[in-house]
């Protein structure tokens, strides 16, 4: 996956930033799995690494804030999904 660039934070949002390593890794989870909750993303995750649930769902929501993804409520859950987006047409 080509890695995303983001609004700089530090900048105010006048400059852009490559996604970093553990969001990237989590943005190629959903990728592949789409769909999911977050407690089935932080067992994908932990396939090779150590990484804690709160650290995914805080991942997640991070992605969420850069609309990269987007969540579903379907009972007590949450499923997370890559965000679908349209090129703007030229007038």
């Amino acid at each position: 996956m080509k890695r995303p660039l983001i609004l700089c934070p530090k900048c105010a949002g006048h400059g852009q930033i490559p996604l970093s390593d553990e969001l990237l890794d989590i943005l190629e989870i959903l990728q592949r799995h789409p769909g999911i909750t977050a407690m089935e993303v932080h067992k994908l995750a932990k396939d090779g690494k150590w990484i804690i649930t709160s650290a995914v769902n805080n991942r997640l929501v991070d992605l969420e804030k850069f609309q990269l993804v987007t969540r579903e409520k379907r009972g007590k859950s949450f499923f997370w999904k890559l965000k679908r987006w349209r090129k703007k047409e030229r007038v």
